[in-house]
């Protein structure tokens, strides 16, 4: 199943009216802990979309169009500079679609060296990945940076 929504998901990103740099499926389709009701998780970016991240609507709207296969999408579209962000900072969210993430494309290996950063990040800091969350290693009553 997963295998037909990443051909799916392939073929539509060509299609789009926006340039997509990056594609990453993450969630609990890529962990193959998906439900009847789960959603398919996506991680798109492009630096031909509004630069409000609020303002983004039209454009998640218009690929949701062409993404329709009988499963719901929830997608979070960025930029380059948005995505080098939240992997740099180390967003949990982020740390997720790096141990999980499987990539659908990538421009110049541009996520896949973003995630592979992250990879090293969480071996290097012993970062423990939990069903709710992660947990950081720190020294009890010592300031400790992540």
């Amino acid at each position: 199943m997963i295998e037909e929504i990443k051909n799916q998901i392939t073929t539509t990103l060509s299609s789009l009216s926006i340039t997509i740099i990056s594609a990453v499926i993450y969630g609990s389709w890529t962990r193959k802990e998906q439900t009847k009701d789960s959603d398919v998780d996506i991680l798109l970016i492009s630096n031909d979309i509004n630069p409000k991240r609020q303002r983004r609507g039209k454009e998640i709207a218009s690929i949701k169009e062409h993404l329709f296969f009988g499963y719901p999408f929830d997608i979070l579209l960025l930029t380059h500079e948005e995505c080098i962000s939240n992997f740099e900072n180390h967003n949990p969210l982020f740390l997720d679609i790096a141990s999980e993430g499987i990539i659908l494309k990538d421009t110049e290996d541009f996520i896949k060296n973003l995630m592979d950063e992250t990879k090293r990040y969480i071996v290097q800091k012993g970062l423990i990945k939990h069903p709710d969350g992660w947990s950081y290693p720190v020294l009890f009553r010592e300031a400790t940076l992540l």
